[in-house]
C-alpha cells in the first residue's frame, strides 16, 4: 500500500468516526425527546416536542447519508489498495428470501454457528435489494391476503431497513423500523394507543417481522419476542399483565437489576440477547411505559397469523 493510499484511508476513517459520534449524539437527543413526550400530556408541549423530533430526524437522515457516502469511499479506497483476488479467508454467506438466494462475501468469524450475519463488510444494493423485496412481497402475499396495489411490489419504504439489516447496522435498523411503523400508523412514536396496534396492517407487520427474523438468523423480530413472551407465561389476549411483562423484559434484557434500560444501555449487536430487538421504542426508554402496547402487538401477530 502506497503512502498516499494509506493517508487517504486514515482520513476517511477519521471522518467516519466523526460522523458516527455525531449520529450517536443526535440519536441520544432524539431518544431524550421521545422520553419527554411519554411523560407530558400538555398538547402545546407535545406539539413542540414532535416538531423537535421531526427536525432531529431530518438531521439524522442527513448524517446517515454522509456516513454512507464516506463508508462507500472508504470501501473503494481499501479495495484499490489491496489485491482484488479472493482469498481463502472469505466464505460465502447466503441470505435466503423465499424463492431466492443472494450470495456475497463476509470475513471468516463474522458468521455465527447458525449462519447469522453481523457487521458484514459487503453491501447489497440496487437490483439485489429490489429482488429481495419482491421475494418478501411474494412471501407476504402467500401469508396475508391483504396485499395492496398490484400485489407484486413491496413499498420502497422498506429499502432503508433492508440495507441496514443486511449490513448489521442494528441500531439504525431499529430506528427505521419504528419510523416505518409511525408512517403506517400516521402518528409519531410515543403517541400510539392500543387501537393503533390492534389495527396495524397485517401486510406491513408481516414484512417488518420477516425482515428482522430473516437477517438476524432468527434471533430478533416481533414473532421471536412473542414466542418468548408466551414461554414465560404471557397470554395472547391483548391484556397487559405487569408482572409477566417485567419477566419478559428481564428475558430479552430490556430490564436489568430491576431497572428498565435506556437506549444507551441496549445492545445493538447480533450477539445481544435473543428477542432484544426491535427495542421497546414505542414507550419511554428506561421505564416500563408502553408494555400494554406490546401486549396488543403480541395479539396482533396471532390475528395476522404471523
Amino acid at each position: 500500500m502506497g503512502k498516499g493510499s494509506q493517508l487517504r484511508i486514515q482520513q476517511l476513517e477519521k471522518k467516519l468516526a466523526h460522523e458516527r459520534e455525531l449520529l450517536d449524539r443526535l440519536e441520544q437527543n432524539q431518544s431524550a425527546l421521545y422520553e419527554q413526550l411519554g411523560f407530558t400530556s400538555n398538547a402545546a408541549e407535545r406539539n413542540n416536542l414532535n416538531r423537535q423530533i421531526v427536525a432531529l430526524g431530518r438531521e439524522i437522515e442527513s448524517a446517515l447519508d454522509r456516513y454512507d457516502d464516506i463508508e462507500r469511499k472508504l470501501t473503494v479506497a481499501k479495495e484499490n489498495s489491496s489485491p482484488s483476488s479472493p482469498s481463502n479467508d472469505d466464505r460465502t454467506v447466503n441470505l435466503s428470501a423465499p424463492g431466492n438466494t443472494y450470495s456475497f462475501h463476509a470475513p471468516v468469524g463474522s458468521v455465527g454457528n447458525q449462519g447469522t450475519q453481523a457487521n458484514l463488510s459487503s453491501r447489497i444494493e440496487g437490483d439485489q435489494i429490489s429482488g429481495i423485496l419482491q421475494s418478501v412481497s411474494a412471501f407476504v402475499a402467500a401469508t396475508v391476503n391483504a396485499v395492496q396495489g398490484d400485489g407484486n411490489q413491496v413499498s420502497d419504504r422498506y429499502k432503508a431497513l433492508l440495507n441496514y439489516l443486511v449490513n448489521g447496522r442494528w441500531k439504525e435498523a431499529d430506528r427505521v423500523t419504528y419510523e416505518v411503523m409511525a408512517q403506517v400508523i400516521g402518528k409519531q412514536v410515543g403517541t400510539w394507543r392500543t387501537e393503533d396496534i390492534e389495527n396495524f396492517p397485517c401486510e406491513d407487520l408481516c414484512i417488518l417481522n420477516h425482515l428482522w427474523v430473516q437477517f438476524s438468523g432468527g434471533r430478533f423480530g416481533f414473532s421471536v419476542q412473542r414466542d418468548i413472551y408466551v414461554e414465560i407465561g404471557g397470554k395472547l389476549d391483548g391484556k397487559y399483565n405487569e408482572e409477566i411483562y417485567r419477566k419478559f423484559a428481564d428475558c430479552v434484557r430490556w430490564r436489568e437489576g430491576g431497572r428498565y434500560l435506556d437506549d444507551g444501555q441496549l445492545t445493538f449487536q447480533i450477539f445481544g440477547d435473543k428477542g432484544h430487538l426491535p427495542s421497546p421504542r414505542w414507550g419511554a426508554f428506561g421505564t416500563g411505559h408502553g408494555g400494554w402496547l406490546f401486549s396488543s402487538l403480541a395479539q396482533r401477530l396471532v390475528r395476522c397469523k404471523i
